[in-house]
Protein backbone atom coordinates (compact mmCIF):
# COMPACT_ATOMS: atom_id res chain seq x y z
CA UNK A 1 0.00 0.00 0.00
CA UNK A 2 1.06 3.52 0.63
CA UNK A 3 4.45 4.71 1.74
CA UNK A 4 4.32 6.55 5.08
CA UNK A 5 5.77 10.07 5.18
CA UNK A 6 4.88 13.24 7.00
CA UNK A 7 2.74 15.78 5.17
CA UNK A 8 0.85 19.04 5.48
CA UNK A 9 -2.80 19.75 6.19
CA UNK A 10 -5.22 18.80 3.44
CA UNK A 11 -8.88 19.27 2.68
CA UNK A 12 -11.63 18.25 5.09
CA UNK A 13 -15.09 18.32 3.54
CA UNK A 14 -17.29 17.09 6.34
CA UNK A 15 -17.67 19.04 9.56
CA UNK A 16 -15.09 21.77 9.23
CA UNK A 17 -15.35 22.18 5.47
CA UNK A 18 -11.90 23.69 5.10
CA UNK A 19 -11.40 24.49 1.39
CA UNK A 20 -8.06 24.26 -0.30
CA UNK A 21 -7.43 25.07 -3.93
CA UNK A 22 -9.95 23.47 -6.26
CA UNK A 23 -7.18 22.95 -8.78
CA UNK A 24 -4.46 21.58 -6.51
CA UNK A 25 -2.21 18.85 -7.87
CA UNK A 26 -0.22 17.99 -4.75
CA UNK A 27 -0.81 14.27 -5.17
CA UNK A 28 1.86 13.37 -7.70
CA UNK A 29 3.23 10.11 -6.33
CA UNK A 30 1.73 6.66 -6.48
CA UNK A 31 0.92 6.63 -2.79
CA UNK A 32 1.86 9.01 0.01
CA UNK A 33 1.06 9.14 3.67
CA UNK A 34 0.59 12.32 5.72
CA UNK A 35 -0.40 13.21 9.28
CA UNK A 36 -3.33 15.57 9.87
CA UNK A 37 -4.56 16.15 13.40
CA UNK A 38 -2.67 12.98 14.34
CA UNK A 39 -4.43 11.02 11.57
CA UNK A 40 -2.60 9.05 8.92
CA UNK A 41 -3.63 9.94 5.37
CA UNK A 42 -3.11 7.64 2.41
CA UNK A 43 -3.44 9.20 -1.06
CA UNK A 44 -3.37 7.16 -4.25
CA UNK A 45 -3.96 8.47 -7.81
CA UNK A 46 -5.21 6.44 -10.77
CA UNK A 47 -4.59 7.77 -14.26
CA UNK A 48 -6.52 7.11 -17.44
CA UNK A 49 -10.03 7.63 -18.74
CA UNK A 50 -13.03 6.55 -16.67
CA UNK A 51 -16.80 6.10 -16.89
CA UNK A 52 -18.89 6.65 -13.78
CA UNK A 53 -22.57 5.70 -13.92
CA UNK A 54 -25.31 5.18 -11.33
CA UNK A 55 -24.72 1.54 -10.40
CA UNK A 56 -20.96 2.00 -10.05
CA UNK A 57 -21.38 5.18 -8.00
CA UNK A 58 -23.97 3.53 -5.73
CA UNK A 59 -21.72 0.53 -5.23
CA UNK A 60 -18.72 2.74 -4.45
CA UNK A 61 -20.66 4.67 -1.81
CA UNK A 62 -21.98 1.40 -0.38
CA UNK A 63 -18.45 0.04 0.01
CA UNK A 64 -17.27 3.27 1.64
CA UNK A 65 -20.18 3.25 4.11
CA UNK A 66 -19.50 -0.40 4.93
CA UNK A 67 -15.90 0.39 5.81
CA UNK A 68 -16.87 3.42 7.89
CA UNK A 69 -19.30 1.21 9.81
CA UNK A 70 -16.29 -0.72 11.10
CA UNK A 71 -16.18 2.03 13.73
CA UNK A 72 -19.23 1.71 16.02
CA UNK A 73 -20.88 4.54 17.91
CA UNK A 74 -19.99 7.09 15.27
CA UNK A 75 -22.04 9.44 13.11
CA UNK A 76 -21.47 9.47 9.36
CA UNK A 77 -21.48 12.48 7.06
CA UNK A 78 -21.51 12.60 3.24
CA UNK A 79 -20.55 15.56 1.15
CA UNK A 80 -20.43 15.85 -2.65
CA UNK A 81 -18.98 18.68 -4.69
CA UNK A 82 -19.89 18.73 -8.40
CA UNK A 83 -17.84 20.94 -10.71
CA UNK A 84 -19.58 21.94 -13.94
CA UNK A 85 -18.31 23.13 -17.31
CA UNK A 86 -19.86 26.58 -16.76
CA UNK A 87 -17.45 27.15 -13.84
CA UNK A 88 -20.09 26.49 -11.18
CA UNK A 89 -19.67 24.23 -8.17
CA UNK A 90 -22.76 22.55 -6.70
CA UNK A 91 -22.72 20.94 -3.24
CA UNK A 92 -24.93 17.97 -2.37
CA UNK A 93 -25.25 15.65 0.60
CA UNK A 94 -26.56 12.46 -0.98
CA UNK A 95 -25.90 10.34 -4.05
CA UNK A 96 -29.52 10.67 -5.16
CA UNK A 97 -29.22 14.46 -5.27
CA UNK A 98 -26.08 14.17 -7.41
CA UNK A 99 -27.78 11.79 -9.84
CA UNK A 100 -30.70 14.20 -10.21
CA UNK A 101 -28.47 16.84 -11.82
CA UNK A 102 -29.30 17.54 -15.47
CA UNK A 103 -25.69 17.14 -16.65
CA UNK A 104 -26.64 19.11 -19.75
CA UNK A 105 -24.33 20.16 -22.56
CA UNK A 106 -23.97 23.70 -21.18
CA UNK A 107 -23.56 22.51 -17.59
CA UNK A 108 -21.69 19.27 -18.10
CA UNK A 109 -20.16 17.58 -15.08
CA UNK A 110 -16.37 17.69 -15.21
CA UNK A 111 -15.43 16.65 -11.71
CA UNK A 112 -17.02 14.91 -8.73
CA UNK A 113 -15.38 15.18 -5.32
CA UNK A 114 -17.08 12.95 -2.74
CA UNK A 115 -16.15 12.78 0.94
CA UNK A 116 -17.58 10.36 3.49
CA UNK A 117 -16.47 10.53 7.12
CA UNK A 118 -17.44 9.47 10.63
CA UNK A 119 -16.86 10.93 14.05
CA UNK A 120 -17.96 10.31 17.64
CA UNK A 121 -20.31 12.67 19.39
CA UNK A 122 -17.56 14.25 21.49
CA UNK A 123 -15.05 14.58 18.69
CA UNK A 124 -14.58 18.02 17.24
CA UNK A 125 -13.31 16.71 13.93
CA UNK A 126 -13.74 13.76 11.57
CA UNK A 127 -11.97 10.68 12.90
CA UNK A 128 -12.20 8.45 9.84
CA UNK A 129 -12.59 9.72 6.29
CA UNK A 130 -12.61 8.37 2.74
CA UNK A 131 -12.45 10.83 -0.13
CA UNK A 132 -12.68 10.01 -3.84
CA UNK A 133 -11.98 12.65 -6.48
CA UNK A 134 -13.15 11.88 -10.03
CA UNK A 135 -11.41 14.64 -11.96
CA UNK A 136 -12.19 14.63 -15.68
CA UNK A 137 -10.59 17.96 -16.45
CA UNK A 138 -7.56 18.01 -18.73
CA UNK A 139 -4.79 20.58 -18.86
CA UNK A 140 -1.38 20.70 -20.51
CA UNK A 141 0.25 18.48 -17.91
CA UNK A 142 -2.42 16.26 -16.35
CA UNK A 143 -4.94 13.92 -17.95
CA UNK A 144 -8.16 12.70 -16.39
CA UNK A 145 -7.53 10.96 -13.08
CA UNK A 146 -9.08 9.55 -9.93
CA UNK A 147 -7.56 10.18 -6.51
CA UNK A 148 -8.49 8.20 -3.40
CA UNK A 149 -7.65 9.59 0.05
CA UNK A 150 -8.15 7.57 3.24
CA UNK A 151 -7.65 9.19 6.67
CA UNK A 152 -7.69 7.45 10.03
CA UNK A 153 -5.56 6.80 13.09
CA UNK A 154 -5.59 3.06 12.25
CA UNK A 155 -3.06 2.11 9.59
CA UNK A 156 -4.59 -1.33 9.09
CA UNK A 157 -8.04 0.14 8.47
CA UNK A 158 -6.55 2.57 5.97
CA UNK A 159 -5.06 -0.30 3.98
CA UNK A 160 -8.24 -2.37 4.00
CA UNK A 161 -10.44 0.56 3.03
CA UNK A 162 -8.08 1.63 0.22
CA UNK A 163 -7.96 -1.92 -1.14
CA UNK A 164 -11.75 -2.25 -1.35
CA UNK A 165 -12.27 1.23 -2.77
CA UNK A 166 -9.49 0.61 -5.30
CA UNK A 167 -11.37 -2.44 -6.61
CA UNK A 168 -14.41 -0.26 -7.33
CA UNK A 169 -12.27 2.45 -8.94
CA UNK A 170 -10.81 -0.10 -11.35
CA UNK A 171 -14.35 -0.99 -12.46
CA UNK A 172 -14.81 2.59 -13.71
CA UNK A 173 -11.77 2.46 -16.00
CA UNK A 174 -12.60 2.53 -19.71
CA UNK A 175 -9.53 0.41 -20.57
CA UNK A 176 -9.22 2.09 -23.97
CA UNK A 177 -5.50 2.90 -24.06
CA UNK A 178 -4.74 0.10 -26.53
CA UNK A 179 -7.52 1.27 -28.85
CA UNK A 180 -6.27 4.87 -28.67
CA UNK A 181 -2.70 3.87 -29.49
CA UNK A 182 -3.89 1.70 -32.38
CA UNK A 183 -5.96 4.51 -33.86
CA UNK A 184 -3.09 6.97 -33.48
CA UNK A 185 -0.72 4.59 -35.27
CA UNK A 186 -3.27 3.98 -38.02
CA UNK A 187 -3.96 7.70 -38.52
CA UNK A 188 -0.26 8.62 -38.68
CA UNK A 189 0.63 5.69 -40.95
CA UNK A 190 -2.17 6.46 -43.41
CA UNK A 191 -1.26 10.16 -43.45
CA UNK A 192 2.41 9.40 -44.09
CA UNK A 193 1.52 6.96 -46.89
CA UNK A 194 -0.70 9.58 -48.52
CA UNK A 195 2.03 12.23 -48.32
CA UNK A 196 4.54 9.84 -49.87
CA UNK A 197 2.05 9.21 -52.67
CA UNK A 198 1.79 12.96 -53.28
CA UNK A 199 5.56 13.38 -53.27
CA UNK A 200 5.95 10.57 -55.79
CA UNK A 201 3.54 12.42 -58.09
CA UNK A 202 5.48 15.65 -57.76
CA UNK A 203 8.78 13.97 -58.60
CA UNK A 204 7.47 12.07 -61.62
CA UNK A 205 5.98 14.83 -63.77
CA UNK A 206 7.44 13.36 -67.01
CA UNK A 207 9.47 10.32 -67.93
CA UNK A 208 13.00 11.03 -66.86
CA UNK A 209 15.75 11.41 -69.42
CA UNK A 210 18.06 8.46 -68.81
CA UNK A 211 21.34 7.40 -70.41
CA UNK A 212 20.10 8.62 -73.79
CA UNK A 213 19.77 12.09 -72.32
CA UNK A 214 23.06 13.15 -73.84
CA UNK A 215 21.20 13.31 -77.16
CA UNK A 216 17.94 14.58 -75.60
CA UNK A 217 16.13 11.36 -76.30
CA UNK A 218 13.73 9.89 -73.80
CA UNK A 219 13.19 6.21 -73.18
CA UNK A 220 9.89 6.43 -75.04
CA UNK A 221 11.74 7.85 -78.11
CA UNK A 222 14.26 5.04 -78.29
CA UNK A 223 11.67 2.63 -79.64
CA UNK A 224 11.28 4.68 -82.81
CA UNK A 225 15.06 5.11 -83.21
CA UNK A 226 15.58 1.38 -82.74
CA UNK A 227 12.93 0.67 -85.38
CA UNK A 228 14.78 2.89 -87.92
CA UNK A 229 18.22 1.42 -87.20
CA UNK A 230 17.02 -2.18 -87.40
CA UNK A 231 16.57 -1.75 -91.14
CA UNK A 232 20.35 -1.90 -91.52
CA UNK A 233 20.70 1.10 -93.80
CA UNK A 234 21.69 4.74 -93.57
CA UNK A 235 18.90 6.86 -92.18
CA UNK A 236 17.21 9.23 -94.55
CA UNK A 237 16.99 12.98 -94.24
CA UNK A 238 13.31 12.65 -93.32
CA UNK A 239 14.12 10.18 -90.51
CA UNK A 240 16.90 12.46 -89.29
CA UNK A 241 14.50 15.36 -89.19
CA UNK A 242 12.09 13.16 -87.23
CA UNK A 243 14.79 12.38 -84.66
CA UNK A 244 15.82 16.03 -84.46
CA UNK A 245 12.17 16.95 -83.87
CA UNK A 246 12.05 14.52 -80.94
CA UNK A 247 15.20 16.08 -79.48
CA UNK A 248 13.93 19.64 -79.81
CA UNK A 249 10.58 18.70 -78.31
CA UNK A 250 12.35 17.15 -75.31
CA UNK A 251 14.50 20.27 -74.85
CA UNK A 252 11.42 22.52 -74.82
CA UNK A 253 9.55 20.26 -72.41
CA UNK A 254 12.45 20.31 -69.97
CA UNK A 255 12.58 24.11 -70.03
CA UNK A 256 8.84 24.70 -69.58
CA UNK A 257 7.23 24.77 -66.08
CA UNK A 258 6.01 21.28 -65.22
CA UNK A 259 2.41 20.73 -64.08
CA UNK A 260 2.30 20.00 -60.37
CA UNK A 261 0.34 16.74 -60.37
CA UNK A 262 1.02 15.43 -63.84
CA UNK A 263 2.35 12.25 -62.24
CA UNK A 264 -0.95 11.55 -60.46
CA UNK A 265 -2.70 8.55 -62.00
CA UNK A 266 -6.01 6.76 -61.58
CA UNK A 267 -4.19 4.01 -59.75
CA UNK A 268 -2.87 6.50 -57.21
CA UNK A 269 -6.36 7.95 -56.83
CA UNK A 270 -7.77 4.53 -56.00
CA UNK A 271 -5.09 4.12 -53.33
CA UNK A 272 -4.73 7.71 -52.11
CA UNK A 273 -8.47 8.30 -51.65
CA UNK A 274 -8.95 5.45 -49.15
CA UNK A 275 -5.72 6.42 -47.36
CA UNK A 276 -7.01 9.96 -46.86
CA UNK A 277 -10.39 8.68 -45.63
CA UNK A 278 -8.79 6.22 -43.20
CA UNK A 279 -6.47 8.87 -41.76
CA UNK A 280 -9.27 11.44 -41.33
CA UNK A 281 -11.62 8.91 -39.72
CA UNK A 282 -8.94 7.69 -37.30
CA UNK A 283 -8.12 11.24 -36.21
CA UNK A 284 -11.83 11.99 -35.77
CA UNK A 285 -12.29 8.92 -33.58
CA UNK A 286 -9.41 9.94 -31.35
CA UNK A 287 -10.69 13.48 -30.89
CA UNK A 288 -14.46 13.01 -30.72
CA UNK A 289 -15.28 9.39 -29.86
CA UNK A 290 -12.92 8.49 -27.00
CA UNK A 291 -13.79 10.75 -24.04
CA UNK A 292 -11.42 10.98 -21.10
CA UNK A 293 -14.17 11.14 -18.48
CA UNK A 294 -17.85 10.20 -18.62
CA UNK A 295 -20.37 10.94 -15.84
CA UNK A 296 -23.16 8.83 -17.23
CA UNK A 297 -26.40 10.25 -15.93
CA UNK A 298 -28.80 13.00 -16.95
CA UNK A 299 -28.45 14.25 -20.52
CA UNK A 300 -25.05 12.60 -20.81
CA UNK A 301 -26.71 9.19 -21.32
CA UNK A 302 -28.21 10.21 -24.67
CA UNK A 303 -25.01 11.97 -25.77
CA UNK A 304 -22.88 8.98 -24.90
CA UNK A 305 -25.13 6.54 -26.77
CA UNK A 306 -25.01 8.73 -29.88
CA UNK A 307 -21.24 8.89 -29.58
CA UNK A 308 -21.04 5.07 -29.47
CA UNK A 309 -23.17 4.84 -32.61
CA UNK A 310 -20.94 7.38 -34.35
CA UNK A 311 -17.84 5.48 -33.25
CA UNK A 312 -19.15 2.25 -34.78
CA UNK A 313 -20.11 4.00 -38.02
CA UNK A 314 -16.67 5.60 -38.39
CA UNK A 315 -15.00 2.28 -37.64
CA UNK A 316 -17.00 0.74 -40.48
CA UNK A 317 -15.78 3.53 -42.76
CA UNK A 318 -12.19 2.76 -41.83
CA UNK A 319 -12.64 -0.95 -42.55
CA UNK A 320 -14.41 -0.13 -45.83
CA UNK A 321 -11.68 2.32 -46.84
CA UNK A 322 -8.92 -0.21 -46.20
CA UNK A 323 -10.81 -2.95 -48.09
CA UNK A 324 -11.56 -0.66 -51.05
CA UNK A 325 -7.96 0.53 -51.24
CA UNK A 326 -6.55 -2.99 -51.28
CA UNK A 327 -9.18 -4.28 -53.71
CA UNK A 328 -8.75 -1.40 -56.15
CA UNK A 329 -4.97 -1.81 -56.08
CA UNK A 330 -5.27 -5.51 -56.92
CA UNK A 331 -7.89 -4.99 -59.63
CA UNK A 332 -6.00 -2.11 -61.25
CA UNK A 333 -2.79 -4.13 -61.28
CA UNK A 334 -4.59 -7.09 -62.83
CA UNK A 335 -6.55 -5.21 -65.48
CA UNK A 336 -4.11 -2.54 -66.60
CA UNK A 337 -0.69 -4.08 -66.06
CA UNK A 338 1.34 -4.59 -69.21
CA UNK A 339 1.93 -8.21 -70.26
Amino acid sequence: MGQQVAGANRRWRCQFRYRGSRHESAVTQLSTLAVHWNLMTTNKPYGGSFLLEKTKLDRLVEIIHARLEDHPHTTSHDHFEVFLSDKRCIEKHSVDDVLKLDNSRKSKIQRLLMTCCTSTEKAGRPEHEIQVDFDGRIDDKVRAKVIVSVRSDEAGWNDRALSEVEEQIERTSLQDLRARLGLAALAVSAAIAFLLLLLSSLSSGRPAIDAAGAMWLRTSDLGRVEQILKQGRTITDEEMREINTMQLRNVLEEQRPKPVFIGWTWQKSFVGGPLLIVSACAFYLLVACYPNAVFLWGDEVERYNKMLQTRQMVRNLIVGGIFFGVLSKVLYAGLFSKP
